[in-house]
């Protein structure tokens, strides 16, 4: 049966994360549903991973199994952007092979988390940066972000929620940049922060939650030893806030 790979991108503001639920519109539901229009006949994809509500995608990866594929994929790809959403786009479609698959063929994922860091709001960046009013030390967030790099178990850093076997992951790099933003905010002197992650996989709320801890780190609240005990701890509750869905972005998936 021909496995079809999707490459594409979206904006999560209106959706409730990329599986499907009952509870509201998802990207996954909005997918299938043209998916399984074109077809005629109910199309079941698989993702690269899981984004929670209101986090955005840029390179995201998804298949399907379908018979007969008879089409061109460029006609897929036309086909399918003509019905999608303004808020999600096919950027690519190929035909696989078999032994490919979304989830399990990942090597690497890079997750980018923009921080808007002003006193006063930028309605350009609202949707995609979490503003932080407070002063930065973007020197000591850089080197308690090296504490987490490395091989770890990352419990006090995933949702109390999760019923995963193993919290341990490992995290290949955390590049931390600064610069001004596309919009210039020039009454208030704004600055842009991106935390960029880079690792095989993470946990649920992984991410956004370092994020927040990080943010402590750069407002003096918590120091790189600090770091060091919460992940001895294996608790939640010594780690910082769960930073806002809408800073984050699947920036890429490697295979």
């Amino acid at each position: 049966m021909p496995r079809i790979k999707l490459t594409l991108q979206y904006k999560g503001t209106n959706y409730l994360g990329w599986q499907v639920q009952p509870q509201g519109p998802t990207v996954q539901s909005v997918l299938e549903e043209k998916l399984s229009a074109i077809f005629k006949k109910k199309i079941i994809t698989n993702v690269s991973g899981r984004t929670d509500a209101g986090v955005h995608a840029l390179f995201q990866v998804a298949h399907f199994d379908v018979e007969p594929f008879s089409m061109k994929p460029i006609n897929l790809l036309m086909g399918l952007n003509s019905s999608l959403p303004a808020d999600i786009s096919v950027l690519k479609v190929q035909i696989v092979p078999s032994s490919f698959h979304a989830q399990r063929s990942v090597k690497k994922k890079v997750y980018q988390y923009t921080i808007f860091n002003s006193s006063i709001p930028s309605p350009f960046l609202t949707e995609y940066s979490w503003r932080v009013p407070y002063p930065l030390n973007i020197p000591a967030m850089r080197r308690a972000a090296k504490v987490l790099v490395g091989r770890h178990d990352f419990k006090s850093f995933c949702a109390s929620d999760s019923n995963v076997k193993t919290t341990v992951r490992r995290v290949d790099n955390i590049l931390i940049r600064t610069g001004e933003p596309c919009v210039r905010p020039y009454s208030t002197g704004g600055a842009i922060i991106t935390l960029t992650f880079t690792g095989p996989g993470f946990l649920k709320h992984m991410v956004r939650n370092m994020v927040g801890t990080l943010v402590d780190v750069g407002r003096g609240k918590l120091t790189e030893k600090d770091i060091q005990k919460i992940l001895k701890s294996r608790d939640r509750k010594k780690a910082g806030m769960t930073a806002p869905a809408y800073g984050l972005v699947l920036k890429k998936v490697m295979y």
